[in-house]
């Protein structure tokens, strides 16, 4: 029998090789993934909502856009009923300029019916990270837009 921590170990694979497919099978049809990029030193960060099946694959899009991902290792899971923390450690190469980039993240998952009914990513970046990607923000308020007005 499968456990949410496969299901996340899943994501996770999936995200490193660009296979949306299989993680989106497992989506509610209105599921919410938030993602927040941020660094507490510096006032700037990245948001956005992903809405649905469409939203997840804009997600998927945007990370193989700007990210090879080396590992994603989870560390911690803490399960409460029908939601699960799950924190971890990131290793990736940013692809516009081909600087690595490390960072610890947190991920909330909620389930309903056995389907992930939303996911909300937090991440840490440095600097640097924020100067060489200029264009993420720009894309992901884009991606963002464009799914949440699909989605009402």
């Amino acid at each position: 029998m499968r456990t949410n921590e496969d299901i996340v170990f899943e994501f996770l694979n999936n995200l490193k090789n660009h296979e949306p497919e299989r993680f989106i099978s497992q989506l509610a049809n209105d599921a919410e993934i938030h993602v927040c990029l941020g660094n507490q030193i510096h006032s700037d960060s990245y948001a956005a909502t992903f809405i649905g099946k469409k939203g997840a694959h804009n997600l998927f899009n945007i990370c193989r856009q700007f990210l090879k991902i080396k590992e994603f290792k989870p560390t911690d899971f803490h399960h409460e009923d029908h939601k699960m923390i799950v924190r971890g450690d990131l290793e990736c190469v940013l692809t516009p300029n081909n600087e690595p980039w490390s960072s610890s993240w947190m991920q909330i998952w909620t389930f309903r019916n056995d389907l992930i009914s939303k996911l909300r990513i937090f991440a840490d970046f440095h600097t640097t990270a924020n100067r060489t990607l200029p264009g993420l923000e720009k894309v992901i308020q884009e991606r963002s837009q464009e799914n949440y007005g699909n989605s009402h």
